[in-house]
């Protein structure tokens, strides 16, 4: 499968920008479907749309649930580098418990179809690192979930020590790989989706290395090897582990 997968186009966003206000529209493709464990059931998604109170009119969005889904896979598949991404998860705890989401997030439900799409672990994952960064209010049944899981504070401390460093650490390639295993439900599931995550070219890889397209299929095998080339073997790809304060690589959340 790999090789016919390696010659096709992977854009997965395109973007539009209305200078006046700094209007954004980011129109996503599929192939931002490919951090996803198993493929996404948009028929079923697209039957939970629910209205929204949008610029004096109302628009259809995802409902509260597949939003927060998509969100965690979002953020695990950056490796929570950015607040923003976090701020996202806290925010939409925050508007639940106060009631300001339509019909709210129906968290049983959530859960069940993270585990239904093998995303459990970046649910919880996403839930811890917004109640430990930024105090997120969690309902007691989904602390219970987040917090009976190790393997997601393990994860989420190493999140935190990022954040701790001054300035900007760029994840080396074997921590990501090991990331992604980490992200399954168990070793097995996490290794298949990290080798293939590894193995799926993206448009970067086609520019390091083209082909002709006889051989574009052989980017599978390549793209560790330009993964390794880009991201380098070091944890982090900065000199900020060793300059940041001592307090801060040894604070913890």
């Amino acid at each position: 499968m790999l090789p016919g997968e390696a010659r096709k186009t992977q854009h997965s966003e395109y973007q539009y920008i209305r200078n006046a206000g700094r209007v954004v529209v980011e129109l996503q493709t599929d192939a931002t479907l490919r951090y996803f464990p198993r493929p996404l059931d948009l028929d079923a998604m697209a039957r939970r749309l629910t209205p929204f109170a949008f610029a004096g009119g109302e628009v259809m969005a995802l409902s509260a649930a597949d939003t927060l889904l998509l969100l965690a896979v979002h953020g695990t598949k950056h490796f929570w580098e950015r607040l923003l991404w976090i701020c996202d998860i806290a925010e939409m705890a925050r508007q639940d418990a106060r009631g300001d989401l339509p019909a709210g997030i129906a968290w049983d439900e959530a859960f069940a179809r993270a585990e239904e799409m093998r995303v459990g672990r970046m649910l919880r994952l996403a839930l811890w690192v917004a109640r430990q960064f930024l105090d997120a209010p969690l309902p007691e049944a989904a602390l219970q979930k987040v917090e009976a899981d190790p393997v997601v504070r393990r994860m989420g401390e190493g999140i935190w020590s990022r954040f701790s460093l001054l300035g900007s650490a760029e994840i080396a390639a074997v921590p990501r790989f090991w990331f992604r295993v980490l992200s399954g439900e168990n070793f097995g599931e996490g290794l298949r989706y990290a080798a293939r995550i590894a193995t799926l070219p993206t448009n970067a890889d086609r520019a390091d290395a083209p082909m002709p397209k006889g051989f574009s299929g052989m980017r599978a095998v390549l793209r560790p090897f330009l993964l390794l080339r880009r991201y380098g073997f070091r944890r982090w790809k900065s000199s900020e582990a060793e300059t940041a304060p001592e307090d801060a690589r040894q604070r913890q959340p």
